[in-house]
């Protein structure tokens, strides 16, 4: 396995706060009804794509990207609770986890961040405590609120950065992770990424 596909694992394997992914939302295929396209999903439903997205790539019922796929290059997901990674750059990457439970289970902005920064002090050798927070705070996704946060992980050798965007609704959540590998410190390329992550990242919310 390669040390990319053991980082990604590492890292959603630790950061999954429930075990319930979206596979009945996964899409499965694409056709065009009366000239429109539409998203054949899993669960053997289907819907029309949205108007203004139709060169965005569905991933769940929810969730679309509409990154450029000449500049965002899609990979195999590492995993199965990963629902696409794609990279614009050798040590940029973006990837999503969504999950079928939110705020009607239990889960919460603070036990999301736990999660993650007890992933980072596990990999580091340390304690929560002694993980810092390189960056904390309050974003807005598609129309929604959510909240980030980035912090350092050495993994087997390796340095790099994680940023995590939290996305918490009534059913159902998502997880925008982005990270950098061989650095220490969240630099402004980063943070760029991150932010083209988000605004490229659409919500066929109700």
């Amino acid at each position: 396995m390669s040390l990319l596909k053991r980082l990604a694992l590492a890292a959603t394997s630790a950061l999954l706060v429930s075990t319930t992914p979206m596979f009945a939302q996964s899409v499965v295929g694409t056709a065009v009804i009366e000239g429109r396209e539409v998203v054949l999903f899993q669960d053997k439903t289907w819907a029309f794509k949205a108007t203004g997205e139709e060169n965005c790539e569905a991933l769940t019922k929810l969730l679309s990207f509409c990154g450029d796929t000449f500049t965002w290059r899609k990979n195999p997901p590492p995993n199965q609770v990963i629902a696409a990674q794609y990279t614009p750059d050798p040590n940029l990457y973006l990837q999503y986890i969504p999950e079928s439970v939110g705020l009607e289970a239990g889960l919460n902005y603070e036990s999301f961040q736990l999660a993650a920064l007890q992933y980072a002090a596990n990999a580091n050798g340390t304690t929560v405590s002694n993980v810092p927070i390189l960056l904390s705070g309050d974003v807005e996704v598609s129309g929604l609120n959510a909240k980030t946060v980035a912090y350092p992980i050495n993994f087997q050798g390796t340095p790099l950065v994680f940023q995590t965007t939290m996305l918490l609704q009534d059913n159902w959540s998502l997880q925008i992770q982005t990270y950098d590998i061989g650095v220490t410190t969240l630099t402004e390329k980063h943070k760029k990424h991150h932010a083209e992550s988000l605004a490229l990242t659409k919500l066929n919310t109700p």
